[in-house]
């Protein structure tokens, strides 16, 4: 088995869909257990990103010392592509819990246009900086350079060979054929991390797997909701929506500044669902700096999905952005999933074992629609 510890619900929705394309028994959870579910690769769903730092650090030792103690010697720590959240110091924990004596962190997905090139991360040829993750409301790039990124660790090229000198290596990594090249170095001593290009690489030379093909999916627009919680907006699917004449009910400047009642706003949504039984929620308001923002919003996001779903038929519910859906699903009550489906690669559509009538869809906040997803 192989344990992936995600530090958000789209990262880990994201691996689960990768493990489902390889054909392999994949479960998806926010609770581990006593015991061990049977599956090839289990997920393990955490929020540490929007936790505070001390938080963490915490889950991640207490998680790592979990499943050590249970028997899992294979460990996957899925991190965000563009380092935002305690990369460094959750994978210093999980070093701590399970006694491996290293982590190799490739980041950067290259099919994706997300390298590190002389230790500058670049984003589809721009530096990062200069692009709109500088101006992230909760963990704002501030620096081209890996190692400020990261706040520390030790920075190598494809050809070099792995030293555990330094806890935390950070690959440089242009070409999806350098993921290869580091892969192969790899010993039970490590802790692999990072995007979904380097599970991908990692899984194939651990279990010797190739992916299958997978039927093309698309969303139902008939009971449909559209949670979208994220401020880097790919409109695609709005664009679809609004052609389809589904309403687009952007978030009041009154409720998003927290200057009004939010109770009043959900309720106007519930009553548009029930008239018109597909609805897109947005925010549609200037990014703010200040984190108790982001805070708010996505706890309004939550409820606005809880009270709709409670009080709706919702067969099909999309959520964008992973801090929104992880609210989504706590509030929700849901902790074990099962993939069903991929409509792009990141994007995928769960089925809750708490709610067998409704499909999920999540796709992270940085990542483009496909041009058309509709039915």
């Amino acid at each position: 088995m192989i344990a992936v510890i995600a530090d958000d619900i789209t990262g880990a929705a994201e691996i689960a869909g990768i493990a489902y394309s390889y054909g392999l028994k994949v479960v998806l959870t926010r609770r581990v257990g006593e015991e061990l579910p049977e599956c090839d690769v289990l997920v393990c769903i955490t929020n540490t990103r929007s936790l505070l730092r001390c938080e963490a650090i915490n889950q991640s030792i207490e998680l790592g010392r979990r499943l050590t103690l249970l028997g899992v010697q294979t460990l996957f720590k899925k991190t965000d592509s563009v380092l935002r959240g305690y990369v460094k110091d959750e994978l210093e924990a999980l070093l701590e819990a399970t006694g491996k004596k290293g982590a190799l962190l490739l980041p950067a997905n290259p099919s994706l246009g997300r390298q590190i090139i002389d230790g500058i991360y670049y984003v589809n040829q721009q530096p990062i900086t200069q692009t709109p993750f500088s101006y992230d409301p909760e963990f704002p790039a501030k620096s081209d350079k890996v190692l400020d990124l990261l706040g520390g660790g030790t920075l190598i090229r494809p050809q070099e060979p792995l030293s555990i000198a330094s806890p935390l290596t950070i690959g440089n990594l242009s070409t999806e054929v350098e993921l290869v090249d580091y892969t192969k170095q790899l010993t039970p001593d490590w802790i692999p991390a990072g995007g979904s290009s380097f599970f991908k690489a990692f899984v194939e030379h651990t279990l010797g797997v190739k992916p299958s093909e997978q039927p093309t999916q698309k969303l139902p627009i008939d009971h449909l909701l559209l949670i979208c919680g994220s401020t880097l907006h790919h409109n695609a699917l709005l664009k679809d929506l609004e052609e389809r004449r589904v309403p687009l009910l952007a978030m009041p400047k009154d409720v998003f500044d927290g200057v009004a009642y939010s109770s009043t706003w959900i309720k106007a949504l519930s009553l548009s669902y029930a008239k018109h039984p597909s609805l897109a929620i947005t925010i549609n308001q200037p990014v703010s700096a200040d984190p108790t923002y982001a805070q708010r919003l996505k706890y309004i996001m939550a409820e606005s999905c809880y009270k709709i779903t409670r009080e709706c038929l919702v067969k099909e519910l999309v959520i964008e952005g992973g801090a929104t859906a992880y609210e989504v699903i706590k509030v929700m009550g849901w902790y074990n999933f099962e993939v069903t489906g991929q409509l792009a690669a990141g994007i995928i559509t769960l089925q809750p074992h708490e709610a067998e009538h409704l499909h999920v869809t999540l796709k992270p906040g940085s990542y483009a629609w496909p041009e058309k997803v509709l039915a």
